[in-house]
């Protein structure tokens, strides 16, 4: 399979970008950063952190590898906010 060639997962049709990001938000509990690490930082950190990351490369081109980090951190805001909204029901 080519790095282009979707994966299936669970039934529903994966892309790589999409298994990238959840590989990048997997490696994110090693490096300290739990769901509970995640709420005392809140949704607002998490999403200006994944702003603030460069994702323009030396070369003025995007940087895939940041824009997929990027996106891991996004995810993290969107499970703080399921979270929270779960403690809410």
């Amino acid at each position: 399979m080519d790095e282009l060639s979707p994966n299936i997962t669970n039934g529903h049709l994966i892309s790589p970008a999409i298994s990238d990001i959840a590989a990048e938000r997997a490696t994110h509990a090693a490096r300290g950063w739990t769901p509970e690490h995640d709420a005392e930082h809140g949704v607002t950190h998490l999403v200006n952190l994944a702003f603030a990351r460069p994702m323009v490369n030396w070369r003025g081109g995007y940087s895939r590898a940041e824009l997929v980090k990027a996106a891991s951190l996004l995810v993290a805001a969107i499970e703080l906010l399921d979270a929270i909204e779960s403690e809410q029901s």
